[in-house]
């Protein structure tokens, strides 16, 4: 299936060719980050790590944090 994913940080957009049943976080691997520190969006939903995907366009935020 083909996603397109918006990295907001980064702004720019890629469009990947994922297995159909890839999860989100089979996603979030594949672009090489953690799985934490990452949301990934649909829609302005955010979506937990177990949710398959499906074609269309996602977004992912990178959260920063510090102090």
């Amino acid at each position: 299936m083909k996603v397109k994913v918006n990295l907001v940080r980064q702004g720019r957009t890629l469009e990947l060719e994922m297995p159909e049943g890839s999860r989100v976080r089979d996603l979030i691997k594949r672009l090489g980050y953690p799985t934490t520190g990452v949301v990934v969006t649909r829609d302005s939903r955010p979506l937990l790590e177990d949710e398959v995907l499906t074609e269309g366009e996602l977004n992912l935020f990178q959260v920063a944090s510090g102090g």
